[in-house]
């Protein structure tokens, strides 16, 4: 009788490991649900949302303004780039953000494609033609800008991967 005692000693025991294991886990995962996305840059003052959840949002599910159907995503704070593609070769670089970029600087030098622009507006765009290299290494788009009308910041510096056709 002690060995089968003992055994559903260590069966209580595993079970309640697996119990403390899975409620982690579960914690970490609300956690990580309301955790505003930053972007690949971390929290700065021109990369990811930095919108926090709101308290009656269900933290599991992905709040309203991250479904398509729903209206579109609030605009992320200070300048924020991003480059679509079009179709065949014309991709869209957009400065979605809520300030405008000066002195911006697009170089696609690897895809033959630069320009420059005195002042990009929140909300604008641009199109280009743009022909991505096999060796996805080699599409890169490099954005620089400054975020004063006179320049007296530091130059802001983005790589943007050339989204395929």
């Amino acid at each position: 009788m002690r060995y089968v005692a003992n055994v559903d000693v260590v069966g209580l025991a595993i079970a309640l490991v697996a119990l403390v294991v899975a409620l982690a886990a579960l914690q970490r995962a609300k956690r990580v649900a309301r955790r505003p996305d930053t972007g690949a840059s971390g929290p700065s003052r021109h990369g990811g949302s930095g919108r926090p959840v709101a308290e009656t949002e269900d933290p599991i599910e992905p709040p309203a303004w991250l479904n398509a159907r729903s209206a579109k995503a609030p605009p992320a704070e200070g300048v924020h780039f991003e480059l679509r593609s079009l179709g065949d070769s014309q991709y869209r670089l957009r400065n979605f953000g809520t300030d405008p970029a000066y002195a911006v600087k697009f170089r696609a030098h690897r895809l033959g494609k630069n320009a420059s622009y005195d002042e990009f507006p929140a909300g604008s765009s641009d199109e280009f033609e743009l022909v991505p290299k096999q060796d996805a290494e080699r599409n890169v788009v490099e954005i620089t800008w400054h975020e004063r009308r006179n320049h007296s910041d530091q130059i802001h510096h983005k790589l943007l991967r050339v989204p395929p056709r």
